[in-house]
């Protein structure tokens, strides 16, 4: 039955209304809605200037509504109206185009830059306008709003001869580019940053000491230098030796000549910039020019050849942690085991050789510059200098750490304010996919290039005020945060966003501070420009004069913040050393949530303990053993531990190539009768969830393949249920292991350890500190960089809310460009506390929320957990950061944060029998008392709430004892086929837990989080694919689908039938071929969600059939839940697997529904195949191991 809504609208302040009929041929028109709402616009405002079909719509100003699933469900929003013009512009001249608007007056606008040129267009048309430029048009504008995606056009074309395949000059659809974006990321990693700053620390000294002799000099023009030149040096010097350990030579002494790649590479790089005004033919003739680039780009690229091949050569050549070449050359894609060619290396390495030390170089050029025009500006920065490294830094030859550089906040703002005066890229290109309408109503049309002016938008008075004056106050985060993210691109966004970016602002820091601290510069050049025939805004001729600094500003040390934390003392460790020779001993672990990764590094450091030597701890996926195993290299007696868990029967993601290994090795033993794994010692401790049919059902797979590939076992496999209580299974396990190991080889226990109990403190090993708040304004967001940002641009609810009681929520989302998805994959959301939450622990717990840390050291023997706040935390945090995006707050409170009060009490020294008591709880040997505990005290706010005595939740009990919260995972419900582009949507049912007998009530951490976000607002969160890859709708049209769901498990299914729809698959009755049936349980009709949806799939043949299930019917309906479906319909279902080949799709609750149906299942095979009830469990198995039978499903 069709339905009417009323929208209002707005169009030149005239108010109107216009009524959609929701029939199928209106929906299909959107064209259509739009021309009749065109002709309503005209008859209310009279307007004879609104073309008919010639506007756009927006609800928000800032977005235009493209369809109509995008009209607000509001009816009550005002929708604005608007009309689409084309961008003004000055008109085209023949064959030149306007290349003439672009080229200033040297007399009206004086210093000769077509910067000039393009400020007076922006001022004459505004923001956004169109130019002819060698044959395209070209829409140019000023604001953030006009970011796509990249298309290598104008100077790119030129820039590819130079950087071929690098990852600059790379289309983003090429797989050359995404491979080498995947392999690269870790190599800018914050792990990696810490690795680089010795040696940015080490050219830092090199250049002072140059820098001094300069200083020396008694004329005082030979103390005057060409800044730029020598900063290019020091950024070139840089990159060479970090990233492919080449030294240049370039600040070994003042007279170091130029190599003669740099040579090469600075009259390519001008070259190109000459021939982006030529045509392209004139670059191929037998010129003088293009012969000297052909040339130099020749020896650029043989010296970089050498390189590659005398590293490979070279005993380094397997080590992937040297530097960035090791990296590239060892690096493989862990999902298709490509790796990057020799040729694409050699571009990567050109590539980063050029953007690696012009920005720097730049950046630093114009810093100084600037800190001489602004005392006042330096001052601050060399004041947090002193702050930071202390008085005695001018004299001092030392090298800064990488936490004493990420505290330097103020001298980052005047980098970025630099980085947006001076832009190292004017500007960049982007490709219009599709039509489109700006903000405003300018139409940019498929094909046409928008061209986003760096530089003009950065200077832009809108944007940032006064905007020629240097200012690094702009920078402060609360400023920082009212502006668009997209208003600042000196390293563009994205994925095409520069992956060097903290590299560079890193090293940019750690040089700056260094030079700062002992020499004062003095700009001698007057009237400072940037170079106008430079590809980059390369200061022209920056002359300064270099002076010893003789004094640091003096800093009142009583307002500088001391650490609060004293150094941690290393407990000696408690074990005796054996004098029998320890064998080798590899710890294997194959996790998801972290749990399986915790306990893998508990026997690591116990076996450390122990005395054993040879250790190695590692994934599954990175185990060599069995490479070892066929060439014959495998150690004799090497022990393996196995820690993993399971999904579904299946391995866990870092345990997938592992397990196909596993089989490959045991069916080619089958066949040569041998036995590969013969010496090797092992033992496996099993993690999973009794609810799960499938549960042990991967460690008992590794047990069984490791004995009959000859493996010896040592030990009994453990089972871990975490139904129940798993730690308590883990330690009872692991106690037994290390009493077996130490009586096998004669070790002596000679003292209570970490080992057999609980240790001395929780804090044992970790380095935290505390960071002073007068060195900077305040420390930025620290948020879980584990996946990227999306924008929530829908929220709906399905449910009715005030008949069921419940809310469920279809969420749809933009994805991150990079991302891309298949129907029946998930969304891994990390979600965030609430701001009252937050407010109320760090209350309770005493902690101030402005105060920032930054974890210094973990040491290796430390028995801190992986989940653990205090490993998932990098770089500086404030405590607000901490509780709002890392700290598990609603969560039952674990046996360690039990054991963190408990360190508490201790060292109160005040409540002794409360201390026990939570010492006694930490143990996992009180299972009975903690699950009692836990069952009254449900988050640790509660437990803090309980015991007043706990006057306080220190930093670094809090840090080790809190867990990182855990994302949650949601089926995808849409098809990528089906939606927008970049478009994904979930099915969110909010959890309200109400505590029987009480009125608290428990929200769901992430449900919440999702539920209360506003449209536009972003979420950490990324793809993920289903752990079970045969959970996808069949691509062949003929083979019959059942699926199975029971609530949100519906979810995956409506992206199944999106994707069969725009696949144009139809059931028989409708023409087609296809068989596809939905049985869904739900509640009652009120809680039957996506209903019209589902009819609408069945009214096309989408869908043949849907059955519904009703167990708590409101009517005279039986109750019914999904499995009963499945019995009313057995013959067919029957069919459908054994004759027809069908596939069988299950998704919803694996301790609830899933163990129904599959029961149902057994049931149905013998009554209907005459199979027996023992055989019958064993026949659904092989359909689920021959994935007729799929499961996605949770615990």
């Amino acid at each position: 039955m069709a339905t009417n809504r009323t929208f209002n609208f707005r169009f030149q302040k005239t108010d109107f209304s216009f009524t959609l009929n929701e029939d199928a041929g209106e929906l299909s028109a959107f064209p259509s809605f739009l021309e009749k709402v065109s002709s309503a616009a005209v008859e209310a405002s009279a307007s004879s200037l609104l073309n008919k079909g010639n506007i756009y719509l927006t609800s928000d100003g800032k977005s235009t509504i493209d369809g109509f699933d995008q009209l607000p469900d509001d009816l009550t929003t005002v929708i604005q109206v608007g009309l689409i013009i084309n961008p003004p512009g000055p008109n085209p001249l023949p064959f030149i185009g306007n290349i003439y608007e672009l080229i200033p007056d040297p007399f009206e606008d004086g210093y000769y830059c077509s910067l000039v040129g393009q400020k007076r267009l922006y001022k004459q048309y505004g923001p956004v306008f169109k130019l002819r430029i060698q044959g395209f048009n070209v829409i140019s504008s000023n604001i953030p709003e006009v970011i796509e995606t990249k298309k290598i056009v104008g100077f790119a074309n030129h820039i590819k001869e130079l950087g071929g395949q690098g990852l600059f000059t790379t289309d983003t659809e090429e797989l050359d580019w995404s491979l080498a974006h995947v392999l690269l990321m870790p190599a800018f990693s914050p792990k990696a940053m810490k690795a680089y700053a010795g040696e940015m620390g080490h050219i830092g000294s090199k250049i002072s000491k140059i820098f001094d002799g300069y200083a020396r000099e008694p004329k005082i023009e030979n103390q005057i230098v060409e800044i730029t030149d020598w900063m290019t040096n020091v950024t070139f010097e840089t990159i060479g030796k970090i990233g492919f350990g080449f030294d240049f030579g370039l600040v070994d002494h003042r007279d170091a000549p130029v190599h003669p790649f740099i040579a090469a590479m600075g009259f390519c790089l001008n070259e190109i910039f000459e021939r982006a005004f030529r045509l392209y033919v004139v670059t191929l003739l037998s010129f003088a020019s293009n012969k000297k680039f052909n040339k130099s780009l020749d020896l650029m690229r043989e010296t970089v050849n050498e390189v590659i091949q005398a590293r490979k050569t070279s005993p380094h050549a397997k080590d992937a942690n040297r530097d960035l070449l090791g990296f590239m050359l060892n690096a493989r894609d862990e999902n298709t085991n490509l790796s990057l060619s020799d040729d694409i290396i050699r571009d990567e390495v050109i590539t980063f050789l050029i953007a690696g030390h012009e920005t720097t170089s730049i950046t630093l050029s114009w810093l100084l510059y600037e800190l001489d025009q602004h005392p006042d500006v330096q001052d601050k920065v060399l004041k947090e200098i002193v702050t930071i490294f202390g008085d005695q830094y001018l004299e001092s030859n030392e090298i800064p750490s990488i936490s004493q550089i990420s505290q330097l906040q103020y001298l980052e703002q005047c980098l970025k304010e630099v980085l947006r005066k001076y832009p190292p890229v004017k500007g960049i290109q982007k490709y219009c996919k599709k039509d489109c309408v700006l903000p405003g109503g300018f139409l940019i049309k498929k094909g046409e290039i928008a061209t986003i002016s760096i530089y003009q938008m950065h200077h832009n008075p809108h944007i940032f005020p006064d905007p020629e004056n240097f200012d690094p106050d702009r920078w402060s985060p609360g400023k920082e945060s009212e502006r668009s993210t997209y208003s600042w691109l000196p390293f563009s966004i994205g994925a095409r966003g520069c992956i060097g970016r903290q590299f560079a602002m890193q090293e940019a820091k750690v040089i700056a501070s260094m030079i700062l601290r002992k020499f004062k510069f003095v700009t001698v050049t007057e009237n400072v420009h940037y170079n106008p025939t430079a590809l980059t805004l390369r200061p022209q001729e920056l002359k300064m004069r270099i002076f010893s600094r003789e004094n640091l500003p003096v800093i009142d040390q009583t307002q500088i913040l001391k650490k609060v934390l004293a150094d941690p003392v290393e407990i000696p460790v408690a074990l005796s050393a054996s004098k029998i020779p320890l064998p080798p001993i590899e710890i294997l672990y194959g996790s998801n949530t972290g749990t399986a990764q915790d306990y893998a590094t508990i026997v690591s450091t116990a076996a450390k303990n122990l005395g054993f030597s040879d250790i190695s701890l590692s994934t599954l996926d990175n185990w060599k053993g069995f490479q070892k195993a066929i060439d014959g290299t495998f150690k004799e007696k090497t022990h393996v531990i196995i820690v993993t868990a399971t999904y579904n029967g299946q391995p866990p993601e870092n345990a997938d190539n592992f397990s196909k290994a596993l089989q490959k090795i045991q069916a080619s033993a089958l066949k040569t009768e041998s036995v590969p794994l013969d010496g090797l010692s092992y033992t496996v401790f099993g993690c999973g969830n009794k609810q799960w049919r499938t549960y042990q059902s991967f460690p008992k797979s590794i047990d069984t393949a490791f004995d009959s590939l000859g493996a010896k076992k040592i030990f009994h496999r453990g089972e871990g249920n975490a139904d129940d209580d798993i730690e308590t299974d883990f330690q009872k396990w692991f106690n037994e292991l290390v009493a077996f190991l130490s009586s096998q080889f004669g070790i002596e226990i000679s003292a209570p350890s970490r080992l057999t109990g609980t240790p001395e403190s929780i804090t044992e090993g970790l380095d935290v500190k505390i960071i002073p708040i007068d060195s900077f304004d305040k420390i930025s967001e620290n948020i879980n960089e584990s996946a990227s940002q999306v924008v929530l641009l829908e929220s709906r609810e399905l449910q009715n809310i005030s008949e069921s009681g419940r809310s469920t929520r279809h969420i749809k989302f933009q994805l991150h460009e990079s991302e891309t998805y298949i129907p029946g994959d998930h969304l891994e959301v990390f979600p965030r506390n609430k701001k009252e939450l937050v407010e109320q622990f760090a209350s309770r717990a005493g902690l101030i929320l402005d105060s920032s840390f930054e974890i210094k050291h973990i040491s290796s023997t430390s028995q801190i957990g992986s989940r653990s706040l205090a490993r998932t935390i990098t770089g500086p945090c404030t405590i607000r950061s901490a509780l709002t995006n890392y700290a598990d707050l609603l969560g039952p409170p674990s046996r360690t944060v039990l054991w963190a009060l408990s360190d508490i009490l201790h060292k109160d020294g005040i409540h002794e029998q409360l201390e026990h008591k939570f010492r006694t709880l930490s143990n996992p040997g009180s299972k009975s008392e903690y699950v009692e505990f836990v069952a009254k005290h449900r988050t640790i706010l509660d437990v803090l709430r309980a015991y007043p005595e706990i006057t306080k939740f220190p930093l670094a009990e809090f840090l080790c004892g809190v867990q990182v919260m855990a994302p949650r995972r949601y089926s995808i419900s849409s098809s990528p086929n089906a939606v927008e582009a970049g478009v994904a949507t979930v099915t969110v049912g909010i959890v309200q837990d109400v505590v029987p007998g009480s009125d608290n009530v428990y929200p769901g951490l992430c449900s919440e989080y999702l539920s209360l976000l506003q449209p536009n607002q972003k979420v950490q969160a990324a793809v993920r694919p289903c752990k079970d890859k045969a959970f996808r709708t069949p691509v062949e049209p003929d083979v019959p689908v059942v699926m199975i769901a029971a609530g949100t498990g519906v979810s995956p299914f409506l992206g199944f039938l999106q994707e069969r729809k725009s696949a144009g698959f139809k059931s028989k009755e409708k023409g087609g071929v296809s068989s596809t049936v939905l049985y869904f349980g739900c509640r009652n009709e009120d809680d039957y969600i996506y209903r019209e949806e589902i009819e609408q799939f069945v009214s096309e043949g989408t869908l043949d059939v849907i059955e519904v299930a009703y167990s708590r019917p409101k009517t005279n309906v039986s109750k019914k839940y999904v499995q009963h479906l499945l019995l009313d319909n057995a013959s067919k279902i029957w069919k459908t697997l054994v004759q027809e080949n069908g596939k069988i799709f299950i998704c919803g609750s694996a301790s609830g529904m899933a163990n129904d149906v599959l029961r149902t299942f057994e049931s149905i095979s013998q009554q209907l195949g005459g199979i027996e009830q023992q055989e019958a469990k064993n026949f659904v198995e092989k359909l689920q191991k021959d994935e007729k039978i799929v499961l996605d499903v949770w615990g």
